[in-house]
């Protein structure tokens, strides 16, 4: 593995709230940028283009105003020469994006997925198995968005409400983290080295407070729609009680793989979404900006229940009962946000089956990923 020493070029994929927020910010810091979006999504590049200009703002900061070096929908325009490629996409569009960039990838660039951890680098790396590419690809993953942030395109507008300051980093194989983290923390310095690509996974909370509540508030979201806030409207105690149970058996699921979870409260602080006053959840989750920051869902066709569930619970509940942790809680919600939205989540979603690693026992999963 040939990896640069320096980053100086960065390819963004997908033009999200995510993507326009992370080219704006990276171009502001010096680097050249570049970002991709599908070609039938073009229609939000068009409107960059036309804005001109990304203004990127941040709380008590003055703005910013950044110009990125190439809109497009060409993948190899995008990513050729790019030292790292970032991507910033719904991860259930992993294995399309896979397709497109497992082929004109070179052995030497990094491939650095930053967002909510659901294996897409497992996921990459099987789908280009699957179309016979052998290569020694360079894949990372993140916990978390590295952001809390909002774009809009038409406008040219970026904000970044919070740099979260603790980000669950690994590379896949773990055996490459090291290498990968010293090239990605020149990005983000609040990244920290994790076991594996099992401890980024469970450092992503969405699953704990995304589909349960949102199970919960059904009605509510198809009733009230675009006034509905899932922090502020449905994170009521009993709610939250139900996020806790969630919680439990995340960090069951960590205990057994070895994995150091720290208590949900906890990592909110660090992650600077909560401030460090506040110990009562209800409390932070209907007072926060960061959380007041994050309307809707509007619809149950969201990702809070179309991309939590299928990829984050389902893998919960097919890891539990594959080493043993009681998974009863989410697999509850799983099954209901299924019933909710007419699917099979559980046996159609990510399932330790779908990774390759069905009938793989605790130690078996540990060196798969080591």
């Amino acid at each position: 593995m040939k990896v640069c020493d320096t980053v100086k070029s960065i390819a963004i994929l997908g033009a999200g709230n995510a993507g326009i927020s992370s080219a704006a910010d990276m171009k502001a810091r010096g680097y050249e940028v570049r970002l991709y979006e599908l070609p039938e999504y073009e229609v939000t590049l068009d409107r960059l283009r036309a804005a001109g200009k990304i203004t990127l703002t941040r709380p008590g900061k003055d703005p910013v105003e950044v110009v990125p070096d190439l809109y497009t929908t060409d993948i190899k325009a995008a990513v050729e020469g790019a030292d790292v490629i970032m991507f910033t996409i719904n991860t259930l569009l992993t294995e399309r994006f896979s397709e497109l960039l497992a082929p004109v990838v070179t052995e030497n660039q990094v491939l650095f997925f930053n967002g909510a951890a659901e294996m897409a680098p497992v996921r990459f790396a099987n789908k280009a198995k699957e179309l016979g590419i052998e290569k020694d690809f360079n894949l990372c993953e993140t916990s978390t968005l590295t952001y809390g942030c909002r774009a809009n395109a038409a406008e040219g507008s970026a904000y970044i409400g919070l740099d979260v300051r603790r980000v669950c980093f690994s590379a896949y194989p773990a055996s490459k983290t090291d290498e990968l983290y010293r090239v990605c923390s020149q990005l983000y310095p609040y990244l920290f080295p994790g076991k594996n690509i099992f401890h980024t996974f469970l450092e992503n909370m969405n699953a704990e407070v995304h589909p349960g509540p949102v199970v919960l508030n059904a009605g509510r979201v198809e009733s009230m729609g675009d006034t509905f806030n899932l922090y502020e409207h449905g994170m009521t105690p009993s709610v939250i009680r139900v996020v806790l149970g969630v919680e439990k058996e995340r960090r069951a699921l960590g205990e057994a793989l070895d994995i150091p979870l720290i208590d949900g409260m906890d990592m909110r602080h660090a992650e600077g979404y909560v401030d460090e006053s506040i110990t009562d959840l209800h409390y932070a989750f209907t007072t926060e900006p960061t959380y007041m920051m994050a309307k809707g869902p509007s619809t149950l066709q969201a990702r809070y229940l179309t991309e939590d569930a299928p990829m984050a619970l389902a893998l919960y509940t097919s890891l539990g009962h594959a080493i043993g942790v009681d998974i009863s809680v989410c697999e509850s919600i799983l099954t209901l946000a299924g019933c909710l939205m007419d699917s099979d989540y559980k046996n159609e979603g990510l399932t330790l089956e779908r990774l390759g690693w069905g009938g793989l026992n605790r130690d078996q999963l540990l060196e798969v990923v080591s």
